[in-house]
């Protein structure tokens, strides 16, 4: 039985950072492959840079790392739609057939393009936040806040069926949207 020579270490290999000023040293397989993914980075924004010199100052195409927009005219925009849809988000809490969940995640995905204090902030937030959170991952909704928004909803439809519609056709579309959102709201998951 022949006796196995011990392997030799691997001569260790560094690398600078120089955008965030860190050290790596390449011996761990880890540490290599976020090496190679910061080369791989790095050299996307080297391409990038050399891609936006021609450019006008009026582009308005996301960043390829980031997804940002790198236009203040196109950030500008986008900070104002996701205002608006928080706002109408907020609205949408008390007003039965306002949707808050889809408004409140346009604001998030505006917010994530255009700034990062804004989506920090929602994500955030004491009151909307889970609203977000808890969607993205796929945790559902109480119980309880299901029979709330359900009671609440069908009895402003009846409320309004009784003295606001006296229009057939209204009345039917606002049936047909109130059996899509019942519909909807229950196959959303239930969190006990």
């Amino acid at each position: 039985m022949a006796i196995q020579p011990r392997p030799q270490p691997q001569p260790t290999r560094t690398a600078w950072n120089t955008d965030k000023k860190t050290y790596f040293s390449l011996t761990h397989p880890v540490q290599n492959a976020l090496y190679k993914t910061l080369q791989k980075e790095m050299t996307l924004k080297a391409t990038n840079r050399k891609n936006t010199i021609g450019m006008s100052k009026t582009d308005t195409t996301p960043d390829r790392i980031t997804g940002k927009v790198r236009n203040s005219w196109g950030r500008g925009l986008l900070i104002a739609a996701g205002s608006l849809s928080v706002a109408l988000g907020v609205i949408g809490i008390f007003v039965p057939l306002l949707p808050t969940t889809p408004l409140l995640l346009l604001a998030a995905w505006c917010y994530a393009r255009s700034s990062d204090r804004f989506h920090n902030w929602l994500m955030n937030h004491r009151w909307l936040g889970p609203y977000i959170r808890h969607y993205r991952d796929g945790l559902g909704t109480p119980l309880r806040e299901k029979i709330i928004t359900l009671a609440v909803l069908w009895l402003t439809i009846g409320a309004t069926y009784l003295f606001l519609i006296s229009n057939i056709y209204w009345e039917i579309v606002l049936g047909l949207v109130a059996v899509g959102v019942t519909i909807h709201i229950l196959h959303i998951p239930t969190r006990h």
